[in-house]
């Protein structure tokens, strides 16, 4: 028998509109048989981001959208995103995803919870954007994951804070599914 896992999936977004409209439909429509759910977090975009959000939220109840105000944000958006998205998260497990990522198929969170047993605590996920081939890394410690976050993060940081990535030497990710209990710790190791 195969076990089933909640997922939330947390979207730090700013300026992502055209991302949004994009990459929300099949994301929101994904083929998974258990329930989960989507944050989106506006770090106080200045183009139509609030108008596709509100629009994508009247037409599917498992959006749930919040923002984030300038001012709160002078050091460490993507971290402080992430962190109100933690909070707002209903699910067993969490998904750390870019709006401008676009998935492989409908049934990417099906295909994630083969990976998320026991004693698996994190996954890093690597999506080929030429065959849309998923290649993923389970630790079953945070401290071995502790690198390549670190790594990938500065690497971001070091492009203007785009929150987007790309493969690494040595890894990087697309995306980090973590067990909520680790949620917060996962976090330290962004913007440092």
């Amino acid at each position: 028998m195969t076990q089933h896992n909640t997922f939330t999936v947390i979207l730090p977004a700013h300026d992502e509109g055209e991302a949004l409209q994009q990459n929300l439909p099949l994301l929101l429509g994904q083929e998974y048989s258990e329930d989960y759910d989507v944050v989106v977090i506006d770090a106080s975009s200045a183009d139509n981001t609030p108008d596709v959000l509100k629009q994508f939220q009247s037409e599917n109840s498992r959006l749930y959208t919040t923002f984030l105000p300038k001012y709160q944000y002078q050091t460490h958006p993507r971290r402080l995103a992430l962190t109100l998205g933690v909070k707002a998260a209903k699910g067993e497990w969490l998904v750390f995803l870019d709006p401008t990522t676009a998935l492989p198929s409908e049934q990417w969170l099906q295909e994630l919870t083969a990976y998320t047993q026991a004693p698996t605590q994190l996954l890093t996920g690597y999506i080929n954007r030429k065959n849309g081939d998923v290649k993923l890394r389970a630790y079953d410690d945070l401290s071995r994951a502790a690198g390549i976050i670190s790594k990938t993060e500065r690497w971001r940081l070091s492009k203007g804070g785009r929150w987007k990535t790309r493969l690494l030497p040595g890894g990087g990710y697309d995306f980090i599914v973590v067990k909520r209990s680790l949620g917060h710790d996962v976090l330290k190791f962004f913007e440092v």
